[in-house]
């Protein structure tokens, strides 16, 4: 999985974004982005619209760029995400509220200490349609972003910033960034399962994760 460029705030960039995201799918990967640099919904200009539609609207066309590039026999996995800084925010929160839309795309918002430090009415709003929405929806999903720059493993590094997630929040990376996702599975390393004498092969398993990382390491 992949995290893209925000997409810059102007239509070029929009679309090559879709355009890197589709090629990516086809090649089997899945992505993320952010869309904190978009100017929100009715903003100025300079083209025959007059104003634009926001950043929620460009979520249409990602949406509809993952469902169609096929990946033997499933679709592409994409990540949304959004500042908590942005006046749109509200807009972005509620866009899955409507289950028939944005159906190939997680969204999360990226908040900061700071935004829950804020007792305004306005804030409060905020945090409600977050519940609210979560609660009907299973999203959006919170990425504490101020945590996340502050603790990974190359936070030292003035050069290397995050900006969005993989498709299912677990790996925060910088634009072009990838990581490799493998699991394992526990269950069949219970030996006697459902007696009293069940235990857990630890030899076993630990041969496997050494394979496994080994071979994670050879596929990055």
């Amino acid at each position: 999985c992949y995290v893209l460029p925000q997409p810059d705030d102007n239509i070029e960039s929009i679309f090559d974004v879709a355009k890197m995201m589709a090629r990516t799918y086809s090649y089997g990967g899945g992505v993320g982005t952010d869309l904190s640099l978009l100017r929100p919904e009715g903003a100025k200009v300079n083209n025959a619209a007059l104003t634009t539609s926001g950043p929620v609207s460009f979520m249409d066309l990602y949406d509809v760029t993952t469902a169609v590039i096929g990946q033997k026999g499933r679709r592409g996995a994409l990540m949304l995400s959004m500042s908590t800084e942005h006046s749109d925010i509200d807009k972005f929160i509620k866009a899955k509220s409507d289950t028939d839309k944005i159906n190939h795309a997680n969204i999360s918002v990226r908040s900061s200490g700071e935004f829950f430090k804020l007792d305004t009415t306005e804030k409060r709003e905020t945090l409600r349609l977050i519940a609210e929405n979560n609660w009907a929806t299973g999203e959006p999903g919170m990425l504490f972003w101020d945590r996340v720059e502050n603790w990974h493993l190359l936070s030292n590094h003035a050069m290397y910033e995050l900006y969005s997630t993989n498709p299912c929040g677990e790996q925060p990376l910088p634009p072009f960034g990838n990581c490799l996702l493998g699991s394992i599975n526990l269950s069949n390393f219970i030996k006697d399962p459902f007696t009293k004498n069940a235990y857990i092969d630890y030899t076993r398993l630990e041969e496997v994760i050494r394979i496994s990382i080994i071979g994670l390491n050879e596929v990055l």
